[in-house]
């Protein structure tokens, strides 16, 4: 492509600033300034200036690089220049750089540093290399000297990242390092407690503490993965264990060591077998439901449907086949359907997203019914059906299969058995720790009629 940067009078600009800090400052403003007086004196028009806030330049993926090239691809028969203040603003890897500048060559746009030389001559090439290899180093040592002050705080017992709920960055002995919050402290405390009973899951302990007004620093709901991550975080008996060193803070401890190793130990144990769920004062709560929708438990209610969330419909079009009267087998390579869901605090748990009340469907759906009379006055009925979504991962097959037995005593007595499988991978399902994935759903059901039949003889 020819290189005549020189005829096109136009250019961008490119600033960044890799900390939200710095764009509250003047470094934005004054890079932009001294970029537009740069963009003027050499007699250019500014197209379009890209703002780079808070990313770092160690990595090239970065939003507003990456639309300033494709925008540079697109107009690059009016662009002439690229302007920026500083090389280690456009990049902080040699490599980096290499390629973005290639990228700008190719285009025949000449990339120029308002605070260096680095124009399109031998001696300027040169220059430019030294200059995107000296930030490259630059950038190393940086890091090298924040790791090594890391590693010097916590052989002090300083505890310098972001403070976990429950405390804030603050100082001790005039140095950087946690601070107990109280109002948070004693909810993280409580927290331990519960566990430490081993009483209730850790579902249940999240459900309780949320009720009573436990909330992250920013003021959002502890989501469980935090609240799991939380559990196992030495921070709270006094321990850093951070960057293969394990050292004692002198920083206020929330709980004990004790109390900290017997939650561990129990979680372990219970991560091996299934929880216990069985309580003497309440034995209906992991299979009763009250008349809203909410399942019963001795600590909170939790919300798992209500009227029209969920609500399914489906519409099929496709043949059948009915090779004797108790068996059919219908195919529908068109099938179409919806899932509603009115609770926005519902729809993740059944497939939609949080701002999805319909989530519609479209695919292939297998249907096959029997029944049959398998020994004299005892049938057997079962539905399996199978459905693959052409819209969204069609490898996956959505399982439904009822199967009933029913069975006539005598006159007056009879007895039914019906067992329901699901399996939709679109419906997550937490487990007593709180981790939801797909998983089989299964019910079974035991039913005893008593029937009399009055006659008018």
């Amino acid at each position: 492509m020819k290189n005549n940067n020189l005829e096109k009078k136009k250019c961008l600009i490119y600033i960044r600033v890799s900390s939200y800090d710095q764009i509250e400052g003047t470094s934005l403003n004054m890079q932009d300034r001294l970029c537009r007086e740069y963009a003027n004196k050499r007699g250019f028009e500014v197209l379009r200036l890209f703002r780079e806030e808070g990313e770092s330049a160690k990595t090239a993926n970065r939003t507003k690089l990456i639309e300033m090239m494709a925008y540079a691809s697109k107009h690059y028969k009016e662009i002439g220049a690229l302007i920026i203040y500083k090389i280690d603003r456009l990049a902080r890897e040699a490599e980096d750089y290499a390629n973005i500048r290639r990228h700008f060559k190719n285009l025949g746009i000449q990339i120029y540093s308002v605070s260096e030389n680095i124009d399109d001559t031998p001696m300027g090439r040169l220059s430019e290399t030294m200059l995107a290899g000296w930030a490259q180093f630059d950038n190393e040592m940086r890091g090298e000297r924040c790791s090594s002050g890391m590693k010097e705080a916590i052989n002090e017992g300083r505890y310098v990242w972001n403070a976990p709920v429950g405390y804030k960055n603050g100082k001790v002995f005039g140095k950087p390092n946690l601070e107990v919050v109280e109002e948070k402290a004693k909810y993280v405390r409580e927290i331990f407690e519960l566990i430490a009973t081993d009483k209730y899951s850790r579902v249940e302990v999240r459900e309780i503490i949320t009720k009573k007004g436990f909330r992250l620093n920013n003021g959002k709901v502890v989501s469980k993965q935090y609240f799991s991550d939380m559990l196992r975080n030495k921070v709270y008996c006094g321990i850093i264990d951070k960057m293969g060193i394990v050292k004692k803070g002198v920083f206020e401890p929330i709980i004990s060591e004790e109390l900290f190793f017997k939650v561990q130990s129990i979680i372990k144990r219970n991560g091996k077998r299934k929880y216990n769920k069985s309580n003497p004062d309440f034995p209906l709560k992991d299979i009763a439901y009250d008349d809203k929708g909410y399942k019963y438990s001795a600590s909170d209610t939790t919300l798992v449907s209500q009227f029209a969330a969920p609500f399914y419909s489906t519409l099929a079009f496709g043949l059948e086949y009915k090779p004797f009267d108790w068996i059919s087998v219908n195919f529908a390579p068109l099938t179409g359907g919806v899932v509603v869901v009115t609770r926005p605090e519902l729809r993740t748990k059944y497939g939609n997203k949080e701002d999805q009340k319909v989530r519609k469907e479209f695919g292939t759906q297998l249907k096959v019914n029997l029944a049959k009379e398998i020994v004299k006055n005892v049938k057997l009925t079962t539905d399996l059906t199978l459905f693959s979504d052409y819209l969204n991962d069609p490898q996956n097959i959505k399982v439904n299969w009822d199967l009933s037995l029913s069975m006539q005593v005598n006159k007056l007595l009879s007895a039914n058995i019906r067992t329901n499988l699901i399996y939709d991978d679109k419906i997550k399902i937490a487990d007593q720790d709180g981790n939801a994935a797909p998983r089989v759903q299964f019910q079974e059901v035991l039913s005893i009629g008593l029937s009399y039949t009055i006659s008018n003889k």
